[in-house]
């Protein structure tokens, strides 16, 4: 069964925990899986990297971003 192209999704996040909420939601809510995270500098900003087909990246960061700006 072809699932589609896979297609990368990177949402930053400002601090520990609003990256963990932010990876949290987004692997929860879509069907995406978690590639990682890397520091962004002394920022404090988080980059959080997931792989899935196109729609489901789109809804993940969507999710993701909808959570982090409940914190």
């Amino acid at each position: 069964m072809h699932m589609g192209r896979k297609c990368i999704g990177l949402i930053e996040a400002r601090g520990l925990a609003a990256a963990i909420q932010a990876a949290d939601t987004a692997v929860k809510s879509s069907n995406v899986k978690l590639l990682g995270y890397e520091y962004a500098g002394h920022s404090g900003m988080i980059v959080i990297k997931i792989e899935g087909t196109a729609s489901a990246v789109k809804s993940a960061m969507e999710a993701a971003v909808h959570a982090v700006e409940q914190i």
